[in-house]
């Protein structure tokens, strides 16, 4: 009974190893087929190549992957300024700065009276769009007023000479707004920045009335004015601009009577007396001007978020 239990356990320990052993040993060969030579053995790589390695299994990455025009295309593997693509930057920056623009405009809305003016303007701009500013003008009359003026000669014509007033100076506030911002090329050659910008004031203006009778005295008067104006202004370099515009100050003023009449009945005779019996209207003054602007400090730097 011994014997047999120890001849079973010896049976079963056998059984796995034999199993091993026929796993382990390739498969043989199969013969030829009668009239063929046998199968070549498989190529060695030559001594001087390393062996290939097989493929991995992770994605390629980033950087790493070539297109068929850097492997085979002129400076291949090597990175190229031209295939470099940026958007230009703005060619002025003005926020913080101080625009300084002297200025000459005319009256365009007036037949009898022609004004000009020689100004200055003084902006500080506090951001790329919106900018606070001071502006003044002297206005110098033409030789319009003389005896042989054309005003006195359309009333000689007309047997009636209106009334009219001469401005003599105006100051006011401004804030303006830049909506819109391009550029354009000469000929290929360069590219010139331009902007559109409106803007709107209020501050006072003096007139003196032109009177009829040279006789008369005449009088004066200082009237709060409100400005609109649209203009465009063309970028020479970083800091120089030619400008253009249109503006229209509105404001009421007084004009003198026809029939002058003092408080006791009698004509006028005083200054006082001509401003207390003299009309209101509300009048405006177109004027088109031009300036040069001048950006101060001159030079800039740019600035990036790092």
């Amino acid at each position: 009974m011994t014997r047999a239990a120890w001849g079973l356990c010896a049976w079963l320990v056998a059984i796995p190893a034999l199993a091993q052993e026929k796993a382990a040993s390739p498969p043989p060969v199969a013969a030829p087929p009668a009239g063929e030579p046998p199968a070549e053995p498989p190529a060695e790589p030559p001594a001087g190549e390393p062996a290939a390695e097989p493929p991995s299994a992770e994605p390629p990455q980033e950087g790493e992957v070539k297109t068929p025009v850097e492997e085979t295309g002129p400076g291949a593997g090597k990175k190229q300024w031209r295939d470099v693509f940026v958007v230009p930057r703005r060619a002025v920056l003005k926020r913080m700065r101080v625009e300084l623009l002297p200025t000459y405009n005319v009256s365009i809305n007036d037949s009898l009276i022609r004004h000009h003016g020689f100004g200055a303007m003084f902006n500080l701009y506090l951001s790329e769009a919106f900018y606070l500013g001071l502006e003044g003008t002297y206005y110098y009359t033409n030789s319009h007023l003389n005896a042989q003026g054309r005003y006195f000669l359309l009333g000689l014509d007309e047997r009636v000479i209106p009334s009219v007033n001469r401005y003599v100076w105006s100051g006011l506030l401004d804030f303006g707004y830049i909506p819109i911002h391009g550029k354009f090329a000469f000929f290929n050659a360069a590219i010139a920045h331009w902007e559109v910008y409106i803007s709107l004031g209020v501050g006072m203006l003096q007139t003196e009335t032109i009177v009829r009778n040279r006789e008369n005295p005449g009088f004066t008067n200082y009237d709060f004015t409100a400005g609109v104006g649209l203009g465009t202004r063309l970028w020479v370099n970083r800091w120089l601009a030619l400008d253009a515009y249109l503006k229209d100050y509105l404001f009421p003023d007084k004009l003198e009577s026809v029939n002058c009449k003092a408080a006791d009945g009698n004509p006028c005779k005083t200054s006082a007396d001509f401003k207390s019996a003299a009309e209101s209207r509300f009048s405006n003054n177109v004027v088109f001007g031009v300036g040069i602007s001048v950006l101060l400090p001159p030079h800039f730097e740019y600035k990036t978020l790092r």
